[in-house]
């Protein structure tokens, strides 16, 4: 082989192991990027898996948050600060975060919450997605439905109800107050929450433009909660519901009712006389709820009459609630007012429970989609329990005599001679026409030396040109004496006695003090009362010898049993520092009132508590003061029920309505 052509075989050889070489790392170079092009695929995916894993978790965050919210009924700012968390779930964590508006508010009572801020990450892998969703809250008194929107029967689904959150640590009485138009007959609505809840009254009507008005009563236990609802209420409705608390145990309910033959606790009044329908008028009656002790009789119950007759549904109560019901002509009409025992002896202004958008009702001018031709009210009177012994006597008592003069004396039958003896006052005079056991108009005619004691000459006949001799026997030593407008006390019971004071004797007014102190006072009546006589003032100091019970300044009283009498359509209650009019601190035996009786007290019994606020004889009148959108005065209806041991301010327990909203993502 020729040396070139050797030479040139060898060169192509290198050549081919070259191409080869490159060949190779090309390949390799390709593989390789195939590789990572492979594996960024693969990590981008796994990237956006986590992302939507996170956001998903974030959405479960933000739910289970607004869950929380929704359960806890009553919101405060460590209810929604409470939902901060760290958890897992899934192959991921959930962290949750919230501040409140305002940052320190309480929905029961105080500062009312009106936003939660909720901030949900959900993390997964290197991956994580926060969501914002800020809960706007509605502050509700109470609960509605629209019949023209809602099934308001309830049935089979339930689409409304009222929550009632005890959030004490002592239990409490829940009054639920139902409000439902009717048109026809009466719904026959029933309380469908469960066996505590009691029916307390049911008030019905029939026909166009009715009006229900229904109570029930439940013991909700320390920090728990109590939902009600009725069934079969067809037409518009508004409830509202109330807490009554006691400080150290629950209070109870007055009176005792029947229940499938078994005696229970607790019993209330209603009857027709608590209702009006169109053209309605503005009062009701009631009976006298604390006449008979409830030990002794047991009224009705509310599922088996229509009226009330037993006496005892409010014995021994202090605290009085009425709830009303009532249709509308607008949303702004509203009731203004309650005065309980409108007419007679104490007019007690009754206590609003709501006062919403400046109104006493719920709903109110300010609630989205609730109907606006019915409205729930509850008011309450609370007065402290009282009963005094029956020895009570009112003013100062006093021993004495009224007159010119007095004096102990004595005239024969057929005779004109007078002997005078124990002679005190003025002297007697000619003329001077004697008071006493004698014949009427018997005059003086000659005098005695001195005007004193001695022997006088006088005339039955009144005039002394020829005395006439008297025609009866007086021949026993006798008060006698001449008018006169002094009162003499010689002797105090007890003392008080002032200008201004009505002067009694057996409870029968016999003129008013105008002036003096001590032993000598100037009536505004000339008359004749013998020594011995016992007066009384109507004072508005009252005493009691055998007082064991020390009354509550403010409480408000009225005469139980015993005589005496207090100004109609005011009120009196004892009084004491703090109150207007102010005192000294009551005593068992002795304390003041706020004005002076109009008859004395003369042993009587006062008593306060729920006792004091009803007539002792026939019908108790209520009136509402009701404000007529439309001018048309629409039908209400109305029940009462008593309780005691309420001695904590009762209160309408608000609830929050979470509003509809959107969450948005925030940037990590």
């Amino acid at each position: 082989m020729r040396p070139g052509a050797a030479r040139r075989q060898a060169q192509a050889g290198v050549v081919t192991v070259l191409l080869a070489l490159l060949l190779v790392a090309a390949l390799i170079f390709a593989l390789g990027q195939a590789l990572s092009s492979a594996g960024s695929n693969a990590v981008d995916s796994q990237r956006a898996s986590d992302s939507t894993a996170a956001l998903f978790l974030a959405e479960s965050g933000l739910e289970k948050a607004q869950a929380a919210m929704a359960s806890a009924n009553i919101l405060t700012s460590s209810v929604c600060t409470g939902v901060a968390s760290t958890y897992s779930l899934g192959r991921g964590t959930v962290t949750l975060a919230a501040t409140s508006t305002p940052a320190s508010c309480d929905s029961s009572g105080g500062t009312p919450c009106t936003g939660c801020q909720l901030t949900s990450t959900g993390t997964v892998g290197s991956t994580a997605r926060s969501l914002s969703y800020g809960l706007s809250l509605n502050t509700l008194s109470g609960a509605t439905c629209n019949a023209s929107t809602s099934d308001c029967d309830n049935t089979p689904a339930v689409v409304w109800k009222l929550n009632l959150r005890n959030p004490y640590s002592v239990a409490a009485v829940a009054l639920f107050n139902l409000s439902a138009l009717h048109q026809g007959q009466s719904s026959g609505a029933v309380c469908s929450a469960g066996s505590a809840c009691a029916l307390a009254w049911d008030n019905s009507m029939n026909g166009q433009n009715s009006i229900e008005s229904m109570g029930n009563v439940v013991t909700i236990a320390a920090n728990s909660s109590y939902a009600i609802y009725q069934t079969n209420v067809v037409e518009n409705l508004a409830q509202v519901g109330v807490l009554f608390r006691g400080s150290s145990v629950a209070p109870t309910v007055t009176g005792r009712r029947v229940v499938s033959g078994v005696t229970l606790n607790g019993a209330a009044y209603w009857s027709g006389n608590t209702q009006s329908k169109q053209p309605a008028g503005s009062t009701g009656t009631t009976n006298d709820g604390t006449a008979t002790d409830s030990a002794t009789q047991t009224c009705s119950d509310p599922a088996t009459a229509n009226s009330q007759a037993c006496t005892s549904w409010c014995y021994g109560g202090d605290t009085l609630v009425l709830g009303l019901a009532s249709g509308a002509s607008n949303i702004s009409e509203d009731i203004t007012a309650v005065s309980f025992n409108s007419s007679g002896g104490n007019n007690i202004a009754m206590t609003s429970l709501l006062n919403v958008d400046s109104q006493h009702k719920y709903p109110s001018t300010n609630s989205p989609s609730a109907p606006t031709n019915v409205y729930s009210s509850i008011w309450y009177a609370r007065n402290s329990d009282y009963t005094s012994n029956a020895d009570v006597y009112s003013g100062a008592r006093v021993t004495g005599w009224v007159g010119a003069n007095s004096f102990t004396g004595n005239i024969n039958k057929n005779s004109t001679s007078l002997v005078v003896t124990n002679f005190s006052g003025t002297a007697l005079a000619v003329g001077n026409v004697l008071q006493g056991d004698i014949d009427t108009g018997t005059v003086i005619c000659v005098i005695a030396a001195g005007g004193g004691n001695g022997t006088y000459t006088v005339s039955a006949s009144g005039t002394c040109g020829s005395p006439m001799k008297q025609g009866a026997n007086h021949n026993t030593s006798q008060y006698m004496g001449v008018t006169g407008t002094t009162l003499t006390v010689t002797a105090v019971t007890t003392s008080g006695l002032a200008a201004g004071d009505t002067l009694f004797v057996s409870g029968t007014s016999i003129g008013n003090i105008t002036s003096g102190s001590g032993s000598t006072f100037v009536l505004n009546t000339s008359q004749f009362r013998a020594p011995g006589t016992s007066f009384q003032s109507n004072g508005k100091n009252v005493a009691s010898a055998s007082g064991t019970v020390i009354p509550v300044a403010g409480t408000v009283v009225a005469i139980k049993a015993g005589t005496g009498a207090f100004a109609t359509g005011s009120t009196t209650f004892v009084t004491g520092p703090g109150t207007t009019p102010t005192g000294s601190a009551p005593t068992a035996t002795a304390y003041t009132l706020s004005q002076s009786p109009t008859t004395p007290l003369q042993n009587a019994t006062l008593c306060g508590g729920t006792c004091a606020y009803f007539n002792k004889s026939g019908t108790t009148t209520f009136s509402l003061t009701r404000t007529l959108g439309g001018g048309i005065q629409t039908s209400w209806s109305a029940g009462l029920m008593c309780l005691k041991g309420v001695n904590v301010t009762p209160e309408i327990v608000q609830s929050n309505k979470i509003q509809s909203g959107s969450w948005v993502e925030t940037v990590n």
